[in-house]
């Protein structure tokens, strides 16, 4: 894990992956960074899995309720209060880690511009943060669990998904980006009938 993401000051990271994956780097991340010192989360979307990660302390160290202490979650519905949280959130020597932070700016209760905008927004308050700790991001490789351009709940809409383009927005200002993709599944072999 160490050699896949070394969180530095100065840099803001973004982690890119599958959802399966990028959870399992988030949660080892989280790990690392707790048996070593203080760390902040800022949960977007409710998605950092405290269990999962307390789990995992509990297999790497008998000191599981001291590492847990030292982690500090905050969290984050809407894009809107991503913003405000992160706003409000105070440079420290604290490594930082927000998790599926592009999930609450997939809202298409909120005008795609209005979204693009607050997405600047938060990235200026990220860099402002990365500037005294290691800051990580995670986000996916593309809209998971729908097809774009459709509604959670209804028909299909017209709009083309964000998700790549809001993405390209969080890349642009990263200092660091750790890109992983699955490996496309080997094509199944051809079998006729009666063979």
């Amino acid at each position: 894990m160490d050699a896949l993401i070394l969180p530095q000051t100065g840099r803001l990271g973004v982690l890119i992956a599958p959802r399966p994956l990028r959870n399992r780097l988030v949660t080892d991340l989280a790990v690392s960074l707790a048996l070593a010192g203080p760390l902040r989360v800022l949960d977007c979307g409710n998605s950092f899995a405290a269990h999962t990660l307390a789990r995992e302390l509990r297999r790497r160290t008998p000191q599981m309720s001291a590492a847990l202490q030292r982690i500090l979650v905050a969290r984050a519905f809407t894009c809107h209060q991503v913003v405000t949280l992160l706003s409000t959130a105070e440079s420290a020597a604290q490594p930082i880690l927000v998790p599926e932070l592009l999930s609450t700016f997939l809202d298409e209760s909120v005008a795609l511009p209005a979204r693009r905008r607050l997405l600047q927004s938060a990235i200026v308050h990220l860099l402002r943060l990365s500037s005294a700790a290691p800051v990580v991001v995670s986000a996916p490789l593309q809209s998971e669990g729908r097809q774009p351009g459709t509604l959670l709940r209804g028909a299909p809409k017209q709009q083309p998904d964000p998700t790549g383009e809001l993405l390209a927005l969080l890349e642009q200002a990263a200092g660091s980006v750790w890109r992983f993709e699955l490996p496309d599944a080997p094509a199944a072999p051809l079998r006729l009938p009666g063979f």
